[in-house]
This record gives structure tokens, sequence and C-alpha cells, in this order.
């Protein structure tokens, strides 16, 4: 138990309005809320109680996303007869309760998430028979950045805040079965088990996330949300409160817009309550990359040799380029923390979780909470990276446990939740922790009877990092582009909004730049989320694409398709497999490159005419001396977008071309990034497939001598460019 006498400090530290937080406020009652199958429950509840409004803000919301599966047998509906999907709920509701509005406000995503989501959101969410459920997509934003925060209010009298959108791949038990099949993603598949934490508070601290939605609404509809004055309360039916009359924080993170202050009081909050801790500052989150929490922590175990970390992580990332980026962040983050010489007492772990059937699986980490001592929690939507301190929208909810009651829940809370990472009944935990010189020590004791399997089916192993590590250019390039820590200098669509540009920068050139990067991302949309994807396929275009053949303009007429495609944002891989199809494999290989090649100069073109001024304006100081980094590594960099999918083909053809990446680097990085693409759908494809279904050591030999034999060409062709071109790229 930690000593009364350090509490005052503590508050004066963590509640600082203007500082760590915008708006301290009483909350009659406050939860948290562990994993989905709570949070989703607890909403639905209250959902059900509301009376006026429904107001939901979030990085994303499904209008197919089920809050109940655990209630139901694949129908949508529950005993009571009432819809569990978010829809056909809110449908329910309004039809139900004639007084009731619903204000649904998302992030207007980039193309880059169109897998990830629900296609055409505002579509799915508005055709409903009512006019009374109100959608809109919020793109007032930085270029760049999204909003991030997990947010509902309903009758301004319960908020609900965490790492929690109400979407698809979120619902889950705490006992994390690895493959429990109530956990369905839309395609039909099990996604894997997923921990997050939330909170809900009602009274004051309720309407001051109303306050906070109300203003988000604003931003996109003058008319705003209509407000409670006196509201009934509402609180989720079979939801116990953790915490009565106490006062909680909220902080926020918002990058600047119009002028206006930017706020960075979650990054405040984090460092000064880490600087606070005593004995233990407990972690759980899903990224791990914010310097200004590794200066914390490192400054903190310095002062006190009795302290320790516990930073609860997923073992892996998601994707490929989370995997790049945000793992190379925590590999400097760790790197930081050995090099100051207090790695020892830092322990970063990851849950895993066994079936009675042996099935084991890893499990997702989504959780955004931090626990110090047992005298402060927060929890919401902000990662530990630079972009959630610094450049997206986040809101976290923190409280402080100011009497030795509220300590003693505060305490019980991460036994809660280390207990649910170990299989261990919390009340056991505690007792168990006791014996132990520090919670590391327990963990490692725990990890090495899971791995002999002598202990649980539920663990938390260490995660294996690099002792030494050095970002590599490619890595470092990955991750400030997704881990950026300021805001770029306009807005996305601010184009026509930057300050005059200079006589030799025509007006058109701004507007050819703005127009064609939103032509081409509305394009982008177009080929994937309309009818015309159907058309875009292999089956409807084999027919015209044979008409080409048996011309003498037939290499004309394909350089122009590819040319078009290029221009109009339609899918490149198509037009490969077609070309392979269509042509004998030399004809269909040079084709193939030359069209490609081809596409890409005319959209660099775009690009490098239309603005690399303008974009370097826009970019400011930071990245654009990282955009100097990767013109200084053009054939590498390129190649390495090649082989990334981070963004369609036209698209990163005309960025490349508004930065320093020279001609060509980008036609040599280009070509070479794309031969493995054509070579597989065209020259070697028959013998590739070979290769998969009868594979021999003289085979796979070959091919991994090709592939070497491709980098080394790649990395030999730089040298020889950079030979020839010594200057810095110019800053045109």
């Amino acid at each position: 138990m930690q000593n009364s006498s350090d509490v005052p400090s503590l508050i004066d530290a963590v509640m600082a309005q203007g500082e760590t937080c915008s708006t301290i406020a009483r909350a009659d009652r406050a939860a948290l809320m562990v994993d989905g199958q709570e949070y989703f429950a607890a909403l639905r509840s209250a959902m059900l109680q509301a009376r006026r409004t429904i107001v939901m803000v979030g990085w994303d919301l499904d209008s197919q996303m089920d809050l109940a599966p655990h209630l139901h047998d694949g129908s949508g509906i529950d005993g009571d007869g009432v819809p569990t999907r978010l829809k056909p709920l809110l449908e329910f509701l309004i039809e139900r309760s004639p007084e009731l509005e619903v204000w649904l406000l998302l992030w207007d995503f980039t193309p880059l998430f169109v897998r990830d989501r629900e296609p055409l959101p505002t579509v799915n969410l508005m055709l409903t028979t009512s006019a009374r459920i109100h959608v809109h997509l919020d793109d007032a934003l930085p270029f760049g950045a999204c909003h991030h925060q997990k947010l509902v209010v309903i009758d301004d009298a319960l908020g609900f805040c965490g790492g929690l959108d109400v979407t698809r791949e979120r619902w889950d038990t705490s006992d994390h079965i690895p493959d429990d099949p109530r956990r369905v993603s839309p395609k039909g598949g099990l996604y894997t088990p997923f921990h997050d934490t939330h909170m809900a508070v009602t009274g004051p601290a309720a309407r001051a996330l109303g306050d906070l939605t109300a203003r988000r609404w604003r931003a996109v509809d003058p008319d705003g949300i209509p407000r409670l004055e006196a509201p009934e309360p509402i609180w989720p039916e079979g939801l116990e409160p953790h915490f009565t009359d106490i006062d909680v924080a909220l902080s926020l993170t918002e990058p600047s817009l119009n002028n206006g202050p930017a706020l960075r009081q979650i990054e405040t909050l984090y460092s000064r309550a880490i600087l606070q801790a005593e004995h233990l500052v407990f972690i759980e989150n899903q990224f791990l990359t914010a310097p200004v929490v590794a200066e914390a922590l490192t400054r903190r175990l310095q002062e006190r040799p009795e302290l320790e970390a516990v930073i609860i992580a997923p073992a892996v990332q998601n994707t490929w380029l989370e995997t790049k980026s945000m793992g190379g962040g925590r590999r400097l983050f760790r790197a930081q923390l050995e090099e100051a010489g207090v790695l020892d007492r830092v322990t970063l772990v990851a849950p895993v979780t066994r079936s009675a059937e042996g099935a084991t699986a890893s499990v997702m980490v989504h959780s955004k909470l931090m626990i110090v001592d047992d005298r402060f929690l927060t929890v919401g939507s902000a990662n530990l990276n630079r972009r959630s301190m610094r450049f997206d929208t986040e809101a976290n909810l923190h409280l402080v446990g100011d009497t030795e009651e509220r300590r003693a829940v505060i305490a019980g809370l991460r036994h809660r939740l280390l207990g649910e990472h170990l299989g261990i009944e919390p009340e056991t935990l505690a007792g168990k922790a006791a014996g132990y010189a520090s919670l590391g020590a327990l963990l490692r004791e725990q990890a090495d009877r899971y791995r002999a399997g002598s202990g649980k089916d539920r663990c938390l192993l260490p995660i294996k990092e690099p002792t030494a590590f050095e970002l590599d250019p490619a890595t470092s390039v990955l991750l400030d582009l997704a881990d950026p820590d300021r805001q770029l200098k306009s807005d996305v669509l601010g184009f026509l909004n930057v300050d005059a540009a200079p006589a030799f920068r025509p007006r058109l050139q701004k507007l050819v730049l703005g127009g064609t990067i939103l032509c081409l991302i509305v394009l982008a949309a177009v080929w994937t989320m309309t009818p015309l994807a159907d058309f875009a396929n292999v089956d409807r275009l084999g027919p015209l694409f044979e008409q080409l053949t048996g011309s003498i303009w037939t290499p004309l007429l394909v350089a122009a398709v590819y040319a078009v495609a290029s221009l109009t944002m339609f899918p490149i891989t198509v037009l490969l497999v077609l070309t392979a199809i269509t042509f004998e494999p030399v004809v269909a290989m040079l084709y193939a490159v030359f069209g490609t090649t081809l596409g890409a100069i005319l959209t660099y073109g775009l690009g490098r005419w239309g603005g690399r001024r303008l974009v370097h304006r826009l970019m400011g100081h930071r990245l654009k001396a990282l955009s100097g980094r990767v013109g200084r590594q053009g054939i590498v960099a390129v190649l390495a977008l090649r082989m990334t999918p981070i963004a369609p083909f036209t698209l990163i053809n005309v960025l490349a071309g508004a930065t320093h990446i020279r001609p060509w680097d980008f036609v040599i990085g280009t070509a070479l990034g794309l031969l493995p693409s054509v070579v597989a759908l065209t020259a070697v494809g028959e013998s590739l497939w070979q290769l998969i279904a009868e594979p021999t050591l003289a085979k796979v030999g070959i091919l991994v001598g090709v592939v070497l034999g491709w980098l080394a060409l790649s990395i030999a062709l730089q040298r020889l460019v950079n030979s020839f071109d010594t200057d810095e790229p110019d800053d045109d």
C-alpha cells in the first residue's frame, strides 16, 4: 500500500487542467471494462436505455458489428427479440423510441485502410428507414493524421472512452480461447484473440465527454447535436462500478487546426505520471515508440533503484508495414532503456493462450492503459507512439487513488489484468506476488513453467528483441512516415489555403498537384468499392485485350493501355496478368516492364512538375529532411516501395515526383522493383508453380540465387548512379 503522503504531489502533477487534461469533472460512477464482451454488453445495455441521444465517435464503425454474439446462434437476435448487430439495433431503438436520435461520426479514412473496413460505411449506416440516424465522415485534420478517439455518449448521462471501436474483429471474452467460433471476421474466418480496455463514467464526467463529441460534430455540421440539461441517470445492467463520486480528468491530443493551438496533454500526462512512480509502472499498449515515455522511464528508473516496469504488448504486429515501422520503433525504445542501463528492471512481455486441445495463439494487445503503483490509472485511445502523443486526435480518462479504498481498487484492477493474462485469480495473484522480489521475477517463473508444460494455459512470455539494434534506411523511412511526431503544415485538402506561393510557382501547379492527388484517391476508391470493381478482372477484359494482338501497332497500343491505366488508378496487377496470358513469355515480359515503367514515368512527371516546392512547404523541415534521405538512397527506396503495398502504384509515383527522388533512381528502382512480379506473372509463371508443387534443393537454390542477385544488382546500381551524381538532391 502506498503512503498517503505521496498522493498530493501526484494530484498536483497529473490533475493540472490545461497541462495534463482539458477538464476535471466528477463521476457519480466509473468502471473499467476489460475486453470486448464486457464493454459491448455494457454499451448495448446502455443503448437500450437511451431516451434522446446516442452519439458515437470513432476511428471506425461497422454497421454489422455484433455486440453480443454469445446471445444467439447466428441469427443476430437475442432471446428477447432484440437485434445484436449495430445497424439493426439502432433501427430497432429508433422505431421503439420516437424522441431518440443517433449521431455517428467516423474518421474519413484513407484508401490504405479500405481492406480492413466495411465498404462505403456512410451508405451502409444511412440506408435506414429513419432520418433520425445522422452519419458524417470527419476529415477536419492535417495531412496524414487520423481521428483515433473512441467515444460513446448516451443522453449526456453516460459516457464511454477507451481503446475499443464499435467495429469488426474487436469482440472477445477474457478467456481468449484460441479457436472460439464466436470470434468470426466478416469474411467468415476466425480472427486472433483480442484484448482491450474501456471506461464508463456518469454525471459531469459523462457530460465532459458529451462536450467533446458535440465539438467534434460541429466541425462537420454547424447545426450541432441537441444537448440535455438535466438527463436521467443511466447505468449498464450488470456492470459493477469500481469508483463512486470521484474526480475524473479528460486528456486530449489534438493537432493544430486553423492556426489554433495543438494539445499534447496525454504526452505530458504520461511523462508526469511516470516521474511520480515509486514501485511499479504497469503498461498495456499496442505500440511502444514514444521517446517521451522512454525518457521518463529511464529517468525515473535511474532515480528509484527499487522501481520496476512491466509492459504488456503484442508479440508481433498485425502487418508487414507495422512490423517494419512500429516494430522498429519498439526496438529503438528498448535500445534506449538498455543504453541507459535500466533494461534489467523493465519486463516486456506478450500474452499467449492455449486451448484444452493444445491449440496456441498470441493475444492481440490493443489496450491503451497505464497504472502507476496503486495511485494512478489512465485508459483511452492513445497508443504509446509518436503520432498518438502529438499528431492524431486522442482521448484518455484518468483518475487518482486519493484514498486507501481507491488505491485498493486500482491495485485490484491491475491484479485482474495480470491474472487474466496468467490464468490466475486476482486474489490468488495478489498473495502470490508478495512472495517474489519483483513482479518481473514472478512473470519469469510463470513463463518457465508454461514452456515446460507444467503451468497454466495462459502466460506472459518475454518479447525477444535484438540486443544490439540499429535502424536500416528502409525501416527508418517507414517509421518516419507511419509514426510522425509533428503535423504537416496544411490539411489534406488544404493545397489551396497555403501561404502565397513564390512567383516561380504558379497557382496552376498547386491546383494540378492537389487536384491530381485528390482524383487519384477517388479513382482508387472507384476501382475497389463501386460496380467498376467487377469490370476490372481478367475474365471481363481478356477478350478485349486479345484484340490488341496481331498488329504492327501492338507495342504502342499496349504501352498506351498501361499509360491510361496508370493515370486512372486502374489495378496494375490485372494488366500484368492480362499481358502474361495474351502474349508469349518474353514478349509479355518486355511489354509489362516497358508499360509499367512508362506509366510510372508519366505520373512521376506530374508530381515533379506540379509540386516539389509545394510539397516541401506542406511537409515542413523534418519531412523535407526525410525526403532528402530517401533521395540519397533513391533506387533502394523506390525498390522498397514497389515491394511494399503501402499505397497504390500511381499515388507512389506522384509523391515520388514531388520529393527528392531523382529521375534515374526512380526509373531504375521502379523497373527493378516490378521485375519480380512481372517475371513471376510472365516468363517463369509456370516454373514458379512447379517449384511450389515439387520443391527440390536445386530449384530452391536457384530461386535464392536469383533473389540475392537481384538485390545485389539493386545495390550496385545505386552506387553506380551515386558515383556519377555526388551532389545532394536539389530542392526544386
